[in-house]
């Protein structure tokens, strides 16, 4: 999954599709977690990844990451931000105290037998 998402090649094609990257870095340029989204259609928006690091969570920066998202996303003329996170990812609880509610329920299948049990959740861009 790694090479098939995050490979270079993998990395440019999502760029040239026009999704969004944020990187977020300490003062010395180290990574501690990035964020992508796109324009789904209009004003509306999908955050597509959020990640920080393990050992910096808890701190606010995935809180900053949404913060700057957000800004971007209305900078865009973007009115409405969505994220597809499966119902038992314990990031639910985190979305929620930034704002996101559950829109809803949804299984994708996505083969081999396997489904992805996610939660649509979304929220305004203000």
């Amino acid at each position: 999954m790694l090479d098939w998402m995050y490979s270079p090649p993998a990395l440019s094609d999502q760029l040239r599709s026009g999704i969004r990257f944020l990187l977020l870095e300490d003062t010395t340029s180290t990574p501690l977690g990035f964020a992508s989204f796109r324009c789904l259609e209009g004003t509306h928006w999908k955050l597509d990844k959020l990640y920080v690091r393990s050992d910096r969570q808890k701190r606010g920066l995935g809180k900053s990451l949404i913060e700057r998202v957000r800004l971007e996303i209305k900078q865009s003329g973007g009115t409405q931000l969505e994220l597809q996170v499966n119902r038992k990812n314990k990031a639910v609880g985190f979305y929620e105290k930034n704002g996101f509610q559950i829109l809803r329920v949804d299984d994708f299948d996505i083969g081999n037998g396997f489904y992805m049990n996610d939660y649509i959740m979304g929220c305004p861009i203000e």
